[in-house]
């Protein structure tokens, strides 16, 4: 079985899932971990004590260093005059992530080519979020500080940063965000924050867990997160259905979970602080809370990294976990789309649920499922509906093909008006040697797109597909496919007037994929064009985006 790397304040240690041996590797406080090629990365405290870090000395690091034969090498500090409260440190594409916790400070470095690192810029998260202009630290800083203006009110605690699908990801618990009358940190006990940013570090959107607080670690797994709660949980959340899915009770008493690896063959792994410990199991254990696996462990698990790391879940440049769907605002796109815009809006004005649809009485090529679908089908599909490179899960309730109903009302003139301006949007798009390949597909709230390649026609092979979607609400419908490498369910949100462009591959290497609107009240048009991979037209100027999807 698999080794781990374990962060802690007692020190950097080796643990073996098969022995339940730990070996030490180097003393020094630490937290923080992230591999880049052969190159590992971790955050260390340098204070004389451990309460030190409760101070402002800024005298974190990060170090670099190589792991060979259980032996660290190359040991290299490679930044200093850190925050000491940092936490976590995360590496994506080529550049080292590290939060800067006490001060609310994400700290970007680009790795050079000999693995060195070179500071690009600060994102100061308090400013983004509030109208606050004082800086906004722990309350242990605004105590224990020299600068008067500081303050503690609207303190984040942003204790877990990672990728998904191109959104970024902070686990924010309300800690050390108050001081009490007497003079000592506390905090409330509000509801534990997930907040959503787009890769600029803008925000989007969050999701409230009503019913945890001082919460721990993000590790994607497809749509949804795992993550720590304290006293002694597990939690699953899942982000399409907004709710905690699963609980699991660890069977010890513990003060606080931290830590947390997800291995390619479903090992997840905890660390629990006070008393130290390591718990593991197996997510496909349908049993699990009787079986799960308890190790004592020499130190208080800080961050649980596979040595292994391109097998581990909370790797953001492994093959499991990479993207393969690009979304990209409109205005980004080599087009000019004011006349999209335009359908948009006469669409969005009107209910055309109760028009018939004629396309899918002159679909031909594809063979649809016998079964009809529900929604939940849809989300949570069985491999069943992977089965035919060319079929369609059909569900109960289908997208609507705009441009083929039969109205002959009052709208019949709008949809006319409609039916014009897209035809004066086609002759563009050719024009810019495209092909559009959606036309118009109106997903009321509760209707779906089942599950399918695109692969039943030839020239579909080795195209690009680059889906405009407007939206009524952001985040309430979803573009879902099923990822090559980890074979798991990913759900990208959608966003309006943001374009999802993807790889529809061959019939060697498909992507699955369907669309999924279980809202109430969201509506979701989307516009499809398409191109080859290897003869980009107008999209060659996004080239270098468009090779990230390519599989």
């Amino acid at each position: 079985m698999s080794e781990y790397l374990i962060t802690s304040r007692e020190g950097l240690f080796l643990f073996n899932v098969s022995t339940h041996e730990f070996h030490k590797l180097r003393d020094g406080y630490f937290f923080g971990l992230a591999r880049h090629s052969d190159l590992w990365y971790v955050f260390g405290y340098k204070g004389d004590n451990v309460n030190e870090k409760n101070y402002p000395t800024f005298k974190g690091y990060i170090a670099s260093f190589r792991l060979c034969n259980a032996q660290i090498e190359c040991w290299t500090e490679q930044c200093t005059s850190l925050d000491n409260g940092s936490h976590q440190l995360r590496v994506y594409k080529n550049k080292l992530y590290l939060v800067e916790t006490y001060i609310q400070n994400i700290a970007i470095f680009n790795i050079l080519t000999d693995g060195s690192l070179l500071h690009e810029k600060n994102v100061n998260m308090y400013s983004s979020t509030s109208a606050v202009v004082s800086p906004v630290v722990n309350a242990h800083y605004v105590i224990n500080g020299t600068d008067p203006n500081t303050t503690c009110r609207g303190y984040k605690h942003i204790n877990a940063l990672t990728f998904h699908d191109g959104l970024i990801y902070l686990s924010c618990p309300s800690l050390r965000n108050n001081i009490s009358k007497t003079g000592i940190p506390t905090q409330s006990l509000s509801p534990h924050v997930i907040e959503v940013y787009d890769g600029d570090f803008n925000f989007l959107w969050s999701f409230v867990l009503q019913e945890e607080v001082f919460c721990h670690d993000i590790v994607f797994h497809g749509h949804k997160i795992y993550f720590n709660a304290p006293p002694n949980k597990v939690c699953i959340f899942d982000i399409v259905d907004k709710t905690i899915t699963s609980k699991i009770t660890l069977s010890i008493e513990a003060f606080h979970p931290r830590g947390l690896s997800i291995s390619r063959d479903g090992l997840v792994v905890i660390g629990l602080r006070r008393p130290g410990m390591l718990a593991y199991f197996h997510q496909n254990d349908v049993d699990a809370k009787q079986n799960i696996q308890y190790v004592p462990s020499p130190c208080e698990p800080c961050f649980i990294g596979m040595i292994d790391y391109d097998n581990d879940y909370n790797n953001m440049n492994s093959a499991l976990v990479k993207g393969f769907v690009q979304q990209v605002h409109q205005s980004v796109l080599p087009l000019t789309l004011k006349t999209f815009d335009n359908i948009s809006d006469l669409v969005f004005e009107h209910d055309w649920t109760k028009y018939k649809d004629t396309r899918w009485e002159k679909e031909k090529t594809l063979k649809l499922s016998q079964q009809d679908y529900n929604l939940q089908n849809v989300k949570t599909p069985t491999e069943e509906v992977f089965v035919d490179l060319h079929g369609l899960q059909k569900t109960s309730s289908m997208k609507i093909h705009i441009a083929q109903l039969v109205v002959r009302d009052e709208m019949q003139n709008r949809h006319r008006e409609i039916l014009k301006q897209l035809n004066d949007l086609e002759q563009y798009v050719q024009r810019k040697a495209l092909r559009v390949s959606g036309h118009l597909y109106l997903y009321p709230p509760q209707s779906a797109l089942g599950w399918h390649t695109n692969l039943e026609e030839l020239y579909n092979h080795n195209t690009i597909r680059c889906y405009i979607v407007h939206t009524t609400k952001d985040n309430e419908t979803f573009f879902l496919y099923k990822h090559p490498v980890s074979n798991l369910i990913h759900a990208v949100p959608d966003r309006n007037k943001f374009a999802n462009i993807f790889a529809l591959g061959n019939e060697d290497n498909p992507l699955w994929h369907a669309v999924y609107n279980n809202s109430k009240d969201t509506m979701r048009l989307s516009l499809g064009l398409a191109f080859h991979q290897y003869r980009l037209g107008a999209f060659h100027s996004m080239k270098a985006t468009i090779e990230e999807i390519i599989r």
